[in-house]
């Protein structure tokens, strides 16, 4: 499913810590964060970042592994140093 047919993210019943805190601090970031359906662990940072709060992971598609930046704070760092001319979502 491509990044904006996909629900935009909110919390769930059952939710790690992790997983409501990062939701929450992308959207006050201005982030436009989604969450695909089937997975209670993966967010959608754009069309290419996928980020898994329990674990701190964020991967880029089409890479073979996730980066060795961790945690939340990376990937906001990552999605605010983005050169302009590669959208990230960001508003």
């Amino acid at each position: 499913m491509k990044y904006y047919q996909l629900p935009i993210a909110s919390e769930r019943a059952g939710d790690e810590p992790a997983m409501t805190d990062a939701i929450r601090a992308l959207m006050m970031a201005g982030i436009d964060v989604r969450r695909p359906d089937k997975t209670p662990y993966q967010l959608k940072v754009s069309e290419t970042i996928s980020y898994y709060p329990a674990k701190g992971t964020i991967f880029i598609d089409g890479t073979a592994g996730a980066l060795p930046q961790r945690g939340l704070q990376a990937l906001l760092t990552l999605l605010t140093d983005q050169p302009c001319e590669q959208p990230l979502g960001i508003h």
